[in-house]
């Protein structure tokens, strides 16, 4: 049987074998013997996903893919070997310990902590070998020790704004490596405010497992979500209360809504102007568990807000991430308010706490606002301090395995000094870009957390925003002994904020003196992202927005916009805009 093809047909099939010997991996050699990568026979998931990693981006960087295989104790080795895990998940790693060629235990460098070493032939390896060891002191630390090694010897960078790769593939090397890592502070992360559209307020599920995969890159290991209970009428959607036979409304701003907030209104994306709506392909722009709710019930709507915590809490444990819910513990939805309910009364303190430890039982640290507003109120503080030692006593009997910590803009040592010892003092600090060094509290364990921009105050939208990179270097390097976190507040997570964050990420990792300056800090992110050759022009164009450009961008302020009010004199008002249909 003769079979016939079309002259399109045999052009469509050499089209389609191109695109199929484009995305298949090329196997390429990374020696004359093969390289590989070797993980224990009791290797974790964090383990695995740590081999993964390390597989998939040595091939981008060197065009060489390398087969994960499972280490035997009489097994043979040859070529080039990534030794990966811990001394007991590995039992190569464990005889490498044994014999002295590499001190790795669970205490040594400590939790998170890793080893990079290259070793040689070792003499109870079953055959002769070449070998790179990466071991954690556990699961999280040899995940970290593959992010470390990419970054500081295969020059990859990872930032919140994505991955840099080198502009080309080099041939695969084992670097010369000798080293041993743990963070200088125990918790590293950040705090993307709730409120407004360019922060966590609008994260999908997609923008969640981002971000997470990324600060697992990065070496951090603190994400705080803060939700609003009741300030200014705005009650989000992680945590809410059902108390007598009411269920307050739960939101969080979206386009369409608007927002609470200064009269803020919303705008269906579909009537957006200038070709805008063309990127949407919603009636609607927000947060998954936000958008979509007009025709369910308030539980309903809550409910969606739960589910999508529950999966952020249970995505983060698998990248090595702990998650930190922030509650205004004195202030109430309007719904409640109205009914003339206390903040301390005690069936509604045991019905919030309930929610909390039922919805999330796996939840790390519960931090307790004293809310924005409270200010020097006396009656309120001693309000705030009556509903804390109820939630603090309530979680210590029913979910113990939850750390408690006190927060707020800025606190006084007296507030913290009467708190049992082992609640953790971890404000943000109060509208700076630097924090208090931990030493008013004595030997209660701080949490620092700076701000990386400010929500109002300046109209520069990109660079910067009103808050300076030294501050937050200053205060790092005057930190007292018992500072045990350094986390930051931030809204947005690129642009100008892309170099900050960078620097929150490395610098607990660092040698001291490392970043010493934020031109430093710059010249590196420049370097990187922009290439040697424009990094001295772009450092010096990022450094000297720091002191000189931080303030208005025109001879006036710029009033937020559609602000009532605000129609005359200023450059940009949305409010004198006339919006005609299409």
């Amino acid at each position: 049987m003769t079979l016939c093809t079309s002259r399109s047909t045999q052009r469509l099939s050499i089209l389609l074998a191109v695109i199929a010997l484009a995305v298949v991996p090329t196997h390429l050699p990374a020696t004359e013997s093969s390289a590989h990568i070797l993980i224990g026979p009791n290797a974790s998931a964090m383990e695995q996903y740590a081999a993964r990693e390390l597989q998939r981006y040595l091939y981008q960087v060197s065009g060489a893919f390398l087969a994960i295989e499972t280490a035997k104790p009489d097994g043979k080795l040859s070529g080039w070997v990534f030794l990966l895990g811990t001394r007991e998940s590995n039992p190569l790693i464990a005889k490498l310990a044994e014999e002295g060629q590499v001190d790795i235990s669970g205490s040594d460098p400590g939790p998170r902590g890793y080893l990079l070493k290259k070793v040689g032939q070792a003499s109870r390896l079953p055959s002769p070998t070449e070998t790179l060891v990466i071991a954690g002191s556990d699961a999280v630390g040899c995940l970290y020790g593959v992010y470390g090694l990419l970054e500081d010897y295969y020059g990859i960078g990872f930032y919140l704004g994505g991955d840099v790769l080198p502009d080309k593939k080099t041939p695969l090397k084992l670097p010369d490596v000798d080293e041993r890592k743990k963070p200088a502070v125990a918790i590293r992360g950040f705090l993307p405010w709730t409120n407004f559209p360019q922060s966590a307020t609008s994260y999908s599920w997609q923008d969640w497992k981002f971000i997470l995969d990324q600060m697992a890159k990065m070496r951090m290991n603190f994400l705080h979500i803060h939700n609003y209970n009741g300030e200014a009428g705005h009650n989000e959607m992680f945590h809410n209360v059902t108390h007598d036979g009411i269920t307050p409304r739960v939101w969080m701003a979206t386009a369409r809504s608007g927002h609470a907030w200064g009269g803020r209104p919303g705008w269906d994306p579909n009537q957006y102007r200038f070709g805008a709506s063309d990127l949407f392909d919603d009636y609607d722009f927000g947060a998954d568990c936000a958008r979509h709710n007009e025709n369910l019930s308030n539980e309903q709507a809550f409910r969606k807000g739960v589910s999508e915590f529950q999966k952020v809490i249970a995505y983060a444990h698998t990248r090595g991430v702990k998650i930190g819910l922030g509650l205004d513990i004195d202030l109430l939805p309007p719904e409640l308010k109205e009914k003339k309910i206390k903040a301390d009364d005690p069936q509604l303190v045991s019905t919030r706490v309930g929610q909390v430890i039922t919805d999330y039982p796996d939840l790390d640290y519960l931090l307790c606002f004293q809310s924005e507003s409270i200010f020097e109120d006396k009656a309120r503080y001693k309000v705030w301090h009556d509903v804390f030692d109820s939630f603090y006593k309530a979680i210590k009997e029913r979910a113990p395995h939850i750390r408690l910590a006190v927060a707020g803009w800025g606190i006084n040592a007296e507030d913290v000094a009467s708190l049992p010892p082992d609640v953790i003092c971890a404000p943000i600090s109060k509208y700076s870009a630097g924090c208090e060094n931990g030493a008013i509290y004595g030997t209660r364990e701080y949490w620092g957390c700076p701000w990386l921009e400010r929500d109002g105050g300046s109209s520069e939208y990109y660079y910067p925003y009103n808050l300076h990179l030294w501050e937050t270097i200053q205060a790092w390097k005057s930190r007292a002994p018992n500072l045990k976190g350094f986390y930051c507040l931030t809204w947005r997570l690129t642009d100008a904020i892309d170099p900050k964050m960078s620097y929150m990420a490395k610098v607990a990792w660092s040698d001291a003196g490392k970043y010493a300056s934020s031109e430093q800090v710059y010249r590196e992110y420049a370097k990187r992202n922009y290439g040697p050759a424009a990094a001295r022009a772009i450092t010096k164009i990022i450094n000297q927005n720091e002191p000189f450009a931080s303030d208005w961008g025109e001879c006036m302020a710029t009033p937020p916009f559609a602000e009532p009010g605000a129609t005359a004199g200023y450059l940009l008002n949305i409010a004198t805009f006339s919006v005609h249909p299409k």
